[in-house]
């Protein structure tokens, strides 16, 4: 029963969140996260550059997803003071929002429609090819350019990558 009531208690604050904080016809961008993976801090900055690059152009609510058990808000804070994080972020502690979107590793993000249709999910760019491998610059902005197609009223021209990251345990 207090397991319920937990994840009942998730999914009404991110529906009262969503709903108070964009407008209707919003998208929303879930960017799952850990406190402790290197990429996940390194990915941070890039994240916070294309909230404020798209924020005028597009109704876009992204919602930080911590799925760990072993995390708590000060935790969560932390990160966000830490890493200048100024959005929505949540503990997924029964990872009931990993399990609903099927994600795997932090970072991984998908982006959503105002129905909540997939529109893109994966990658952030292509900085990190491997694990533990990267590029010195990325080549490819997969995030960037969906949020681009979107603010231009289509769809992205890829629409899923599979990321790289640490794996989220399930």
């Amino acid at each position: 029963m207090l397991r319920f009531l937990q994840i009942l208690l998730v999914c009404i604050f991110l529906a009262v969140h969503t709903q108070a904080h964009t407008p209707t016809k919003a998208y929303k961008l879930l960017v799952f996260l850990d406190t402790e993976c290197p990429l996940c801090q390194q990915y941070s900055s890039v994240i916070n550059t294309l909230q404020k690059k798209w924020e005028k152009s597009i109704p876009l609510q992204i919602i930080g997803i911590f799925p760990s058990r072993f995390v708590n808000s000060t935790d969560i804070e932390a990160f966000k003071q830490q890493y200048q994080v100024n959005y929505v972020c949540v503990q997924d502690k029964h990872l009931t929002i990993v399990k609903q979107w099927k994600a795997k590793v932090t970072p991984e993000v998908i982006l959503l429609d105002a129905k909540n249709t997939i529109v893109y999910r994966g990658l952030i760019d292509n900085w990190y090819y491997e694990l533990g491998k990267k590029r010195r610059e990325p080549t490819t902005h997969y995030l960037d350019e969906a949020l681009r197609a979107i603010s231009q009223k289509q769809k992205p021209l890829v629409t899923q990558t599979s990321p790289i990251g640490c794996f989220i345990q399930q």
